[in-house]
């Protein structure tokens, strides 16, 4: 187990050191080839394909955590069909979301009647890569329950790489924001096939309709309903920000800020990553029963990950402002006091972050998920107040009340709270 981690790990962190270098080249590179406006509308599409995986109603984590435990191959069929086929199903309602949006696109936000109809297409091909997403994220789960992250994250690095050249390529050579769009969209359908090819090499399992078993589905929405809870919480909280910018600012401000979070979230990265690859290995120890071994790493990754929280974020503190400035230049200004408040937060978040990991694989997120849902609410509603006021710094001062009312102390107190409480019924 202690060598696979190791594996996991190692190439988890050559994926984000691609994912902080590539964006550290790419950013001021697009902003000079885009301009603010184009930059901030490809932001905006990012975001609202964020919300579109909520669509996924959290059935990825409940699936992961049934596939991990399942050897046996025809049961792996039905699994695995039901999923696929059910993603299909969740596939077409979103197009009619998607045909909403884009009759009414202008309506929504504040999109330029000269970028209107880039923004159009652009739409479109985001909810392609959106549905070969999806079915391939199943893919993906299979490798990541069966300790095989290190080959899902090499097929991601090979993919990263491919998608960046190809963009510096087209950028180059004058090639359209659509065309990029439309590179980033068959890329991602050639990293849907590969991870269906290595997923078919380690369970042999055939996709066909006489799989499906909606007794499967039922067993995967118990627990998948919070965890979706969870989901479209932690995105509402992470990517409204965004939709509240665009709408009540414009895509420059949104370009604005999303630089300034992209700096943020390195750090981020980095640390969330140490606990997020334990997630199988911790759902088998609870289904050990090992409680003992649950919260000595529990405590061990909570002492390290806040450990190099004050190294990173402190130094962010003194020399982020600058460090902007060298990277992207006189491009875009960044508001320090926005930047700081991004930090607050990331920082603060940390320990929510670990505890979350632990109480999701353990199946105790029931409760997490309204709190989560709470902070959501909360964060829309101060960030819309506040933006109103005191425009960028009110909307990331919204975000940082809000998870500090809620989740950040919520989490880690229902793990321990929960963690004693079978420990004492185990014992008696």
């Amino acid at each position: 187990m202690r060598k696979a981690y190791s594996k996991n790990l190692a190439t988890s962190y050559i994926l984000i050191v691609l994912g902080i270098i590539i964006p550290i080249i790419m950013t001021p590179f697009l902003l000079d080839k885009l301009g603010t406006e184009l930059y901030g509308l490809w932001i905006l599409m990012t975001t609202m394909v964020a919300y579109f995986y909520l669509s996924n109603l959290g059935l990825n984590t409940a699936f992961t955590k049934e596939i991990s435990s399942d050897t046996d191959i025809p049961i792996s069929n039905n699994l695995i069909s039901t999923i696929v086929f059910f993603f299909l199903g969740v596939i077409v309602l979103m197009s009619i979301v998607t045909l909403i949006i884009f009759f009414n696109l202008d309506t929504f936000f504040t999109i330029k009647g000269d970028h209107l109809e880039t923004g159009k297409y652009l739409l479109i091909i985001f909810f392609l890569s959106f549905a070969v997403g999806l079915i391939s994220s199943i893919f993906d789960s299979i490798l990541f329950a069966k300790q095989l992250l290190f080959l899902s994250n090499m097929i991601k690095v090979v993919s990263l790489i491919v998608t960046t050249s190809s963009t510096v390529i087209l950028l180059l050579y004058g090639y359209s924001i659509i065309a990029i769009a439309l590179s980033n969209l068959v890329i991602g359908v050639l990293l849907s096939m590969v991870m269906y090819w290595y997923s078919r090499k380690i369970i042999d399992f055939e996709l066909h309709l006489k799989y499906v078993d909606f007794k499967i589905l039922k067993k995967l929405f118990k627990p998948s309903i919070y965890y979706f809870l969870i989901s479209i919480s932690v995105t509402i909280s992470f990517y409204s920000d965004t939709i509240v910018i665009s709408t009540i600012l414009s895509l420059t401000a949104v370009a604005v800020y999303s630089v300034a979070q992209k700096v943020v979230n390195i750090s981020e990265k980095i640390l969330f990553k140490i606990t997020d690859i334990m997630f199988p290995n911790i759902a088998k120890l609870f289904h050990e029963e090992n409680y003992n071994e649950i919260e000595r790493l529990h405590n061990r990754v909570m002492a390290i990950s806040i450990g190099l929280g004050i190294l990173g974020y402190g130094t962010l503190y003194f020399i982020g402002p600058e460090l902007i400035k060298l990277w992207i230049g006189n491009k875009l200004h960044i508001d320090t006091t926005v930047f700081n408040i991004l930090l607050l937060f990331s920082f603060i978040h940390i320990w929510n972050h670990v505890s979350s990991v632990f109480v999701m694989a353990m199946g105790l997120h029931k409760e997490v998920a309204w709190s989560v849902m709470i902070e959501a609410v909360l964060n829309v509603v101060f960030s819309v107040l506040l933006a109103k006021e005191y425009g960028l710094p009110g909307i990331a001062m919204g975000t940082l009340i809000a998870h500090a009312l809620t989740n950040n102390w919520f989490t880690p107190y229902w793990f321990y709270r929960n963690l004693h409480l079978l420990k004492a019924r185990k014992n008696d």
